[in-house]
C-alpha cells in the first residue's frame, strides 16, 4: 500500500478509547488493551502504519508516556 493510496487514517491510543471507526461495528470494547484494538482494524483491513509513544500531561502538570498506533487504509 503506498502511502498516496492511503484514504483513511486511525489513531489508537493507550490513553484514550475511541469506538471502531467502521460502521455498525461496535467490536472494540472499553477494557481491550492496545493489541487487541489494533489487531480489530487490522481485521478491517487496515494496516499498521507507525507505532510510538507520546507524552501527555496529567491533570497536576505532571508527564506521563502513552502508546500510540497509527493505522491507515
Amino acid at each position: 500500500m503506498a502511502i498516496q493510496d492511503t484514504t483513511q487514517v486511525v489513531e489508537v491510543s493507550s490513553n484514550i478509547w475511541r469506538p471502531c471507526p467502521v460502521a455498525h461495528c461496535g467490536g472494540i470494547n472499553h477494557n481491550d488493551d492496545l493489541p487487541t484494538r489494533v489487531n480489530h482494524l487490522i481485521g478491517h483491513g487496515y494496516r499498521l502504519l507507525h507505532v510510538g509513544q507520546q507524552n501527555e500531561m496529567d491533570n497536576q502538570g505532571h508527564p506521563y508516556p502513552t502508546t500510540v498506533a497509527i493505522l491507515g487504509r
